[in-house]
């Protein structure tokens, strides 16, 4: 059924490219008969993700703010996928910006979405933003690993710093226990 449910929605999407339907808006369609059918709110996740799927960054921004105001979030693995599109289009202040707003409504990021943002901040040379990123993962008992570790010592290398000493990546002793051994 899932899959049904994302080749209607994704073939809707796809047939209105270039088309405006004036009042058409898929997402309020799908509100007004929520009480008709029920479906479940999976439904609006499904339709969060068509439209990454489909590179529709603009549309699925819109689609994530109703989904805020009617309280159907999506899943934590759609925000991940939105979290990457956003940071490959080079979007690294609003990446902040979303990561801090599912954290606000309610949507617990996880080490993986951390290590988006913290990556894409990395490659940008943003490293105090980054460090406050990581600061905030250990605030809600999340331990950096290897990936995190790994987009912090490029983004020092991007930086022009060459090698930098094990220490200077500390951040309150946790690398300690995320790096496998010496480097």
């Amino acid at each position: 059924m899932y899959s049904d449910a994302t080749a209607v929605l994704k073939e809707f999407n796809l047939s209105k490219r270039g088309i405006d339907f004036p009042g058409c808006d898929f997402f309020d369609v799908l509100w007004s008969t929520r009480n008709v059918r029920p479906y479940g709110f999976g439904l609006f996740d499904a339709l969060f993700s068509v439209l990454l799927g489909l590179e529709l960054l603009e549309e699925a921004g819109i689609c994530f703010s109703k989904m805020k105001r009617f309280r159907v979030l999506p899943k934590v693995l759609s925000c991940n996928a939105f979290l990457h599109k956003i940071c490959k289009s080079g979007g690294r202040h609003r990446s902040q910006r979303f990561l801090e707003e599912m954290v606000r409504v309610g949507i617990a990021p996880s080490v993986y979405t951390y290590n988006i943002v913290i990556d894409c901040m990395c490659k940008e040379g943003e490293l105090e933003t980054t460090r406050m990123l990581i600061r905030q993962m250990e605030e809600i008992d999340f331990t950096p690993d290897v990936v995190t570790y790994n987009s912090l010592s490029d983004g020092y290398g991007k930086l022009g710093s060459g090698y930098v000493k094990h220490e200077e990546l500390l951040v309150e002793d946790t690398w300690v226990e995320a790096l496998p051994g010496e480097f």
